[in-house]
């Protein structure tokens, strides 16, 4: 239950507000381990909310608008938090939850047994399939933009041969 600053209800002299991005990373985290989360906002004594709170919140539903498929009722990961960020599932596709965007151009999933039938960035719909191949058979390698598309966290979908299959060593 994070708060937005550092107080647990409205404090006009705490001016130590988290940005977005740090409640995506940890909403992301929540729900790659089976979790929720819930936002603790305290109303200021005229019962509104903190106009820096109320943009705090926005910030999070313009991220969740076209990336909530990889959120909402989605089941816990099987596989190991990744050195760029985590994954969620839904069936047969695993939803790679991107923070930290590597300069190299390829994205590494590690620790996947199942095959991969296809690479997305899930915000763009028209956009053609990303490459990948396999580096070994627990290891993908995804061919990506030289820029992340969401600063916050690019998620990429990847359509599965079925249910994602973790190495358990």
């Amino acid at each position: 239950i994070p708060t937005t600053n550092e107080s647990y209800g409205y404090h006009a002299h705490d001016k130590s507000h988290k940005p977005v991005s740090f409640f995506v990373d940890l909403l992301v985290r929540a729900a790659a381990r089976g979790g929720n989360l819930l936002m603790n906002v305290g109303p200021m004594g005229n019962g509104k909310i903190d106009p820096v709170d109320v943009g705090i919140l926005s910030g999070i539903g313009n991220w969740l608008m076209p990336n909530g498929e990889s959120i909402y009722g989605v089941e816990r990961t099987p596989l190991a938090v990744q050195a760029w960020g985590d994954t969620t599932v839904r069936g047969n596709r695993l939803y790679l939850h991107v923070m930290d965007w590597p300069d190299s151009g390829e994205l590494g999933v590690g620790g996947l047994k199942t095959p991969v039938n296809e690479a997305r960035v899930l915000t763009e719909n028209d956009a053609a399939s990303l490459d990948f191949r396999r580096r070994n058979d627990m290891d993908v390698a995804i061919v990506i933009p030289q820029y992340a598309p969401d600063a916050l966290s690019t998620v990429i979908v990847l359509e599965l041969d079925g249910p994602p299959v973790a190495d358990s060593a």
